[in-house]
């Protein structure tokens, strides 16, 4: 998550950005989103792992498939809902930002004065084909990094717990 920014500068430039408006909208809310999911996530596990419930095999096992499962369910359906929010929110504009300039007027670029094509930079029309993608991209992204992140967070957990790694009992600085 630190260098979302920086990605997104990068990934501003490829084509799939300059033709669909709504990923600008679409990714930095999944990021924030999710970033919520992961930390449910963690309580979760913590406070299993503090009751016992972790260090039984069978137990954690099935555990840590439930709350995987939970996670994954999570995180589709919020997706689709920034997805739908994200395209909705397309509709309501029609240039992407650097088509219009500071005094608030619209600059004719490329694309504008055409807009019989389906696809061309700096206007997309919105329509089903359009809201499909963006529905695949941000659950499947939600789904990837999920599938990820999860994983990583619920090892790290399992991890501490074998190894006897407390946060809370740490020495004190005496």
């Amino acid at each position: 998550m630190i260098f979302t920014g920086e990605l997104l500068e990068h990934l501003a430039r490829w084509t799939v950005f300059l033709r669909v408006d709504e990923l600008f909208i679409l990714v930095p809310m999944i990021g924030n989103l999710k970033g919520n999911l992961e930390m449910c996530l963690s309580a979760r596990l913590g406070t299993s792992a503090n009751i016992g419930e972790l260090d039984k095999r069978s137990t954690r096992k099935s555990l840590l498939k439930a709350n995987m499962s939970l996670l994954a369910l999570q995180a589709l359906s919020i997706a689709s809902l920034a997805a739908v929010i994200s395209f909705v929110l397309g509709l309501m504009t029609r240039h992407r930002l650097g088509d219009i300039d500071g005094s608030g007027t619209v600059e004719p670029g490329p694309g504008l004065e055409n807009q019989d094509q389906e696809w061309h930079e700096g206007y997309t029309r919105p329509g089903w084909a359009q809201l499909v993608m963006v529905l695949a991209t941000g659950m499947g992204s939600a789904g990837l990094s999920s599938a990820i992140l999860g994983s990583f967070m619920s090892s790290m957990i399992v991890v501490a717990r074998w190894f006897g790694i407390d946060p809370g009992k740490s020495p004190s600085l005496r």
